[in-house]
C-alpha cells in the first residue's frame, strides 16, 4: 500500500520531533519509530482502526500523545493530520479532500 503523508501532516510530526529531540536526545526517535510503527500496522490492515467520521479512521500512536487520521482507498493510505490528543484533535477536519487527491500531496 502506497502511504501519502498532507504537508500539514507531515509538518506536524517534523515539529514535534523537534521538540521531543529537544527535551531529551533520543526521544525524537523514539516518537519517529512509533508513528512508522502504528503506520505499517494501518498498511497492514485499514479496516482494522475505528471510522471517526466518514471515510477518515484514527489510530493512537501507543508511547506519545498523538493520533494518526487516515483515509484508505484502493491501494492508498492518505494521512491527514497527527494532532497532539491534548490540543484540538478536530484540526484534520479541513483536510478532508475528495479523492483522488491534489496532486501535491507527498509519498511517504
Amino acid at each position: 500500500m502506497q502511504i501519502f503523508i498532507m504537508p500539514a501532516a507531515r509538518h506536524e510530526i517534523d515539529s514535534a520531533f523537534d521538540w521531543y529531540e529537544q527535551q531529551r536526545t533520543g526521544l525524537g526517535l523514539r516518537f519517529s519509530q512509533d508513528i512508522y510503527g502504528q503506520l505499517n500496522k494501518v498498511a497492514a490492515n485499514p479496516s482494522r482502526f475505528p471510522f471517526v467520521t466518514g471515510d477518515v479512521r484514527r489510530v493512537r500512536l501507543l508511547d506519545f500523545p498523538y493520533g494518526l487520521f487516515f483515509r484508505a482507498h484502493n491501494n492508498g493510505l492518505y494521512v491527514l493530520a497527527y494532532p497532539h490528543s491534548h490540543r484540538n484533535p478536530m484540526v484534520w477536519k479541513n483536510r478532508i479532500y475528495p479523492l483522488p487527491l491534489p496532486a501535491y500531496w507527498a509519498s511517504g
